[in-house]
């Protein structure tokens, strides 16, 4: 489920009250160190958190004495579970600088492919009971695994879990029992729900987790002595209390831990480890905890831990891995790539001895095609109507529970899900992806294939859960839902129920090819939108094949669970399996012949042996392919060659390498890359305006370039470069800041790479935002205040809360910014706020807008790059003193707040998430805030450093202190007219602007615009300014004229509608030699003039036609073709000029021209 710590609507007052106050420390707080590896992924060292030593206690319980739970009862109330997202508010959809397609490309392959084989086993489900009922909460949170011999489900009771266990027939052999059993009334008899079920293969044990509302944050972890959980057995219980409330926890299996992730009130993603061995021994252990980056525009995330499966072990000194999913249009939409989004992947490494040894790694991005978090929004708990038209919850934060994990020696596979919008109209699809690792833990992730569930049926389909067997075939289980509006068929909804589908290892990528299979249909729409919140895949691991689904459905109105059992025909016969670690290809066709190798490893698997034949699939045109061998005994590798030549295209192919053995056939596919250079431009945006001095530059590159050339110019010919980078990323910050409100023209060249010096992109320009330390044209600036902190301060006050005795702020020589003071607040280690507040400000009535700038130096404790422990800020008051509220980052124009305060420093006064600076900037450099509209009003200023309970820094030098107030200029209106309207091509225009308004004359000077392109800027004179043109295209013109102001006059602006026409043309031709034997060549010229007042070079075609002849072409800028007469005789010439964009078509007049008859004499010679 997903609840908080502080509540937006919708929770039970006793458990507000409960979470609310639970958000305090427990155990240990440290502060992890940041650097990065040598790959540039982010590395933190240590843990933030180590939990208290944790003695288990141990249950013994037998089932068969218990007493199950009264079962709810239509007619009984029913009671959502409380939910709302950590963080801020709920904000607008981001606008992404790069338009996205809302069509999802892979949802569109998967319809056109549909189901590719008959239908198996593996659409007739081998199980299929009924699950746990309706307890009369919502949602249930459905969970559950197989064992060795059961399977055991759970769900959320009103008095927490409840679970049941069943045998491999879909037999229960309990009742519906609560998960407090296990408990036996001790610190988590008052469980809470969430649970998670997880079989420990490796150990053959079960885990069973809820959380519990033990001090308000208690997770709630059972670990099982045996493999049959319906005997009666010791249990071993473990009570983690979390520093705040783990909601959402989602538990993964692997060697050294159980690694959880869940979703927190704090800056980041909160993930832990469990020291898995101890807990088998039933020995104490001490809990670690990490905080990854978070997403922004989610107030509610979580890391998904992968989860091993089978009892192949990961490489030795595998860290744990996490996955989320990254929606660049949400998360960073100034600066989106339009072509895809990506997976992030997060390593744990722990050190159980020393925990400030612990290394968390990440985020490690793996690029994958673009989904869409934007379901009816990034926050709304309603998207998929039912056929009531009631919608329900999409859940399009996170991946979905539970990433699956498989080691098949060689290679490492992880598969995944998560819910995508794909079609820009709120139609859910289920994204899956499949991971693969070749060469051990220093080898990368990379993406082998992903698909899109979607199957044009206007079917919601979400709510996945994903496995893969042991021989690499994959079962996909989901909810899918449709509202009763469309006509598919006479306007029929689907209620929500359970489907299915899968594919087998060896297809062709990137589509499920069973065919979409039902475990369950739905009858009638339950009231309320939570659904969910997750559902379970798992595969027996008995057999290694079976796969396991539970899932919620509606039944009859209200929700109800399934269990159902599958497998693929294929699993567990003798076979082979191929894998390659080159699975992005990429190749330059600027170095061509060139050739591309593939290690192609076969493995065998269920005792196969043989040898497979190999061969390339369909190939793009210019490129070849061989293996060698092209006959590979199993297991072994062989090397496909393609060889790439002349007539080969750019661009991305799928490229299918076949290998047969007898009646079986696999394909693996790699993907090609042709490239030749190219550079798309990412962001800033074309011609955007207000743009700040130091903008994020990005690109994407179609090779594998190592480093780019940026350049920054103020020509588009880039005759005046005024900066240039070379840098190996795709995005870059110039580290000298451009000058205010100036157009730039930008582009990228790939320096080296698969194509070497690459072309250059397109150019782009930018316009940088006005100076923000001045006051706005049109305005006179009045400084309200200014003071160089020399020597005296007058009406200055300091205060520390609480007061602690400690150095607070202070005048000191140390780091001013001129002459020779400036303000100091210590950074101490002490848990205190320092303020220090200006004299009053009284801002004249009438001023429109406020402006503070001052400058500033600091070295303030940073825990990482984004959040601090100690930070500095800004608060205003606007009557006097009276009351401060927080200024926010929106109003800092220049050197904004770098970072918030850290949710572990909850003991720093200015509280958890509260933008400040901190790190360190010791040198100088200036701050500028707007203020907004204060006229009349009489502000305060204070600067507050807040500082924690550990560690001092330096702290924060404060200098050269100003506050203007700007005050509108009388008004003015500017006129445009323009000469010779309409015009014609090549014709003069003469731009006229006339500034007028008050008893004097404005000066100044006067842009003239065409439309969004500046055409000239020209002074006043007499209040004129003036601009002849020339070069008008043809057509009609939106003309402007805009006046800056002066020191006097506020600015204005005029407009003028203007027509550029056609210009007309004659043409005149002649013919040599005249006259000309028959068959001979005669050569027509051709002048082609425009009429004045038209001017300029015609383009287009002159077509020459004649009597007895085939005519001629004169294509411009020639001037002549040749044409022969059939004939003798008198005959006619005639040419017609056809027009182009800017010039009107023309006739020539006729001509005449002599055709004589040849003769030919014995000589040989004609006459």
């Amino acid at each position: 489920m997903r609840s908080g710590c502080w509540v937006g609507s919708g929770m039970v007052a006793a458990v507000v009250a409960l979470i609310a106050s639970t958000c305090v420390h427990a155990g240990t707080s440290y502060k992890p160190v940041h650097s990065q590896r040598a790959d540039g992924v982010e590395l933190r060292r240590g843990a933030v958190w180590v939990s208290e030593l944790i003695t288990p206690d141990f249950v013994h319980v037998a089932f068969g004495a218990q007493t199950p739970v009264t079962p709810w009862q239509p007619g009984d109330p029913i009671r959502d579970i409380p939910r709302q997202f950590f963080g801020p508010p709920a904000r607008p959809i981001p606008i992404p600088v790069n338009p996205v397609s809302a069509v999802d490309a892979l949802a569109q392959l998967q319809m056109r492919v549909g189901a590719m084989r008959a239908p198996e086993a593996f659409n007739t489900p081998l199980v299929n009971v009924l699950g746990l009922g309706n307890t009369g909460i919502q949602p249930p949170d459905p969970t559950g695994d197989i064992g060795t011999s059961h399977y055991l489900q759970s769900v959320n009771g009103s008095g927490g879990s409840v679970y049941r266990i069943f045998d491999k027939t879909g037999a229960a052999v309990s009742g519906t029992l609560s998960m407090e059993v296990l408990a036996a009334g001790g610190a988590c008899a008052n469980g809470y729900g969430d649970p998670i079920i997880l079989f420990d293969e490796l150990a053959n044990r079960w885990l069973l987790t809820e959380f519990s509302t033990n001090a308000g944050r208690s997770l709630c972890v059972y670990i099982s002595q045996f493999a049959d959980p319906a005997i009666a057995q010791t249990w071993t219980r473990y009570v983690v209390q979390a520093p705040q409330f783990p909601d959402y926890p989602k538990y993964g299996v692997w060697p050294d831990a159980y690694y959880v992730g869940t979703n927190e009130p704090a800056t980041g993603a909160e993930i832990y480890a469990f020291d898995r061995n101890k807990m088998l021994a039933g020995l104490p252990i001490a809990t670690q905890r990490f905080v990854a980056p978070e997403l922004p525009g989610f107030g509610f995330q979580v890391l998904q831990p992968v989860d091993l499966d089978g009892i192949n072990l990961p490489p030795s000194g595998a860290p744990g891995v996490f996955v989320r999913h990254r929606d660049d249009e949400v998360h960073d939409p100034g600066a989106n790539d339009a072509n895809g989004d990506r997976l992030e992947l997060f390593e744990l490494d722990i050190d159980w001895t020393t925990p400030a040894n612990s290394t968390l790694a990440g985020p490690i991005g793996v690029p994958v095609a673009e989904f869409s978090s934007d379901i009816n929004g990034l926050s709304s708990f309603n998207a998929f109507a039912q056929p009531s038209g009631q919608k329900l919850d999409p859940l399009r934060e996170q991946v979905m529970f539970r990433p699956a994990y498989r080691s098949y020696g060689s290679f490492e596979q992880v598969v995944g899900n998560l819910t995508t919008d794909i079609d820009g109209a709120d139609t859910g699809g289920v994204r899956w992806f499949e991971l693969r690792r070749t060469g051990g833990v220093t080898a990368p992730w990379q993406l082998y294939q992903e698909g899109t569930v979607a199957l044009g049926d206007f079917v919601d389909r979400w709510m996945g859960a994903i496995a893969v067997d042991q021989n690499g075939n994959i079962g996909l289980g989901y909810s899918a839902v449709r509202d009763s509006s469309h006509a598919v068929p006479n306007n029929t909804g689907v209620p929500a129920g359970l489907r299915f589908i899968g594919r087998l290892d060896g297809d062709p990528v990137d589509v499920m090819t069973t065919g979409e299979g039902s475990f369950i249909a739905g009858t009638g729409s339950q009231p309320g939108e939570r659904w969910g919140d997750y559902h379970a895949m798992n595969v027996d691991p008995a057999d290694g094949c079976t796969f396991w689904f539970t899932g919620e459905y509606v039944s009859g109105g209200s929700w109800t669970t399934r269990i159902a059992g599958t497998r693929h025909d294929r699993c567990g016969a003798p076979q082979f399996m191929l894998n390659s670690a080159d699975i992005q290809l990429s190749a330059c066709l600027l170095n061509l012949p060139q050739t591309v190798n593939i290690d192609l490893d076969a493995l065998a698997q269920n005792g196969f042996i043989g040898s497979v034949n190999l061969q390339f699939g369909t190939l793009p045109t210019g490129v070849s392919g061989s293996f060698a061998p092209s006959t590979l005994v199993v297991p072994g590798t062989s090397i496909g060659s393609m060889n790439i030549s002349a007539g080969a295209s750019a661009g991305s192919f799928l490229i299918p390498l076949i290998a047969t053995s007898g009646a079986l056939t696999k394909e693996f596919d790699v993907r090609l890359s042709l490239k030749a250079g190219d550079i798309q431009l990412l962001s800033p945006g074309d011609a955007m305006l207000d743009v700040v001095p130091t903008p994020t530059f990005s690109w994407s590159a179609t090779g594998s370039t190592t480093q780019f050339l940026l350049q920054v110019a103020t020509d588009n010919g880039f005759t005046n470069i005024v900066y240039s980078a070379t840098v190996a990323e795709l995005s870059h910050v110039p580290t000298t800041a451009l000058s205010f409100n100036t157009e730039y023209y930008w582009r990228v060249q790939q320096v080296n790479g698969d194509c070497g010096a690459g072309t250059w992109s397109s150019v782009r320009t930018l316009t940088t935002r006005p100076d923000p330390a001045q006051c706005p044209v049109g305005t006179a600036t009045t400084t309200v205040f200014s003071d160089t902190i020399e020597p005296e301060q007058v009406g200055w006050t300091v205060a520390e809360l609480p007061a602690q005795g400690q150095p607070g702020w202070s005048v000191t020589t140390t780091r001013p910014a001129s002459p020779t003071h400036s303000w100091f607040g210590n950074d101490s280690a002490t848990s205190t706020e320092q303020r220090l507040d200006t004299p009053s400000l009284v801002i004249p009535v009438g001023a429109t807008s406020t402006i503070l700038q001052f400058s500033h130096a600091y070295n303030i404790e940073q825990n990482s790059p984004a959040d601090c422990w100690d930070g500095a800020t800004l608060d205003l008051s606007t009557n006097n003193g009276s009351s401060f509220a927080p200024l926010p980052n929106a109003s800092l124009r220049m050197d904004g707040y770098t970072r918030t305060i850290n949710s572990m420093a909850i003991d720093n006064p200015l509280g958890v998430g509260r933008s400040v600076w901190c790190g360190s900037a010791l040198t100088q450099h200036p701050v500028v805030a707007q203020l907004g509209n204060q006229g009349g009003n009489t502000l305060k200023l204070r600067f507050l450093l807040g500082t924690d309970g550990a560690m001092a820094t330096e702290g924060w030098y404060v200098d050269d202190v100003v506050v203007k107030a700007c005050t509108p200029l009388p008004p003015t209106t500017t006129s445009l007219s323009s000469s010779n309207d309409p015009s014609v091509f090549g014709q003069g225009t003469m731009l006229t602007a006339t500034v007028s308004g008050g008893s004097g004359t404005a000066t100044g000077s006067v842009t003239f615009h065409d439309g969004a392109s500046v055409l000239g800027t020209t002074v006043l004179s007499g209040g004129v300014a003036t601009l002849a043109l020339t070069s008008l295209s043809v057509g009609s013109h939106a003309l402007s004229a805009v006046y800056s102001g002066d020191s006097v006059y506020g600015g204005s602006s005029g407009n003028d509608a203007h027509t550029v026409n056609k210009a007309d043309t004659s043409v005149a031709i002649t013919d040599t030699p005249d006259p000309a034997f028959q068959g001979s060549p005669v050569t027509i010229s051709a002048t082609l003039l425009p009429q004045a007042p038209g001017a300029g070079v015609a383009s287009g075609s002159i077509i020459v036609s004649a009597t007895h002849s085939a005519g001629c072409v004169i294509v411009l800028p020639a001037t002549s073709c040749d044409l022969t007469f059939t004939t003798a005789g008198a005959q006619t010439v005639d040419a017609n000029y056809s027009g182009d964009g800017n010039f009107n078509a023309a006739t020539a007049p006729q001509i005449d021209h002599q055709s004589d008859q040849s003769a030919i004499f014995g000589d040989g010679f004609e006459t």
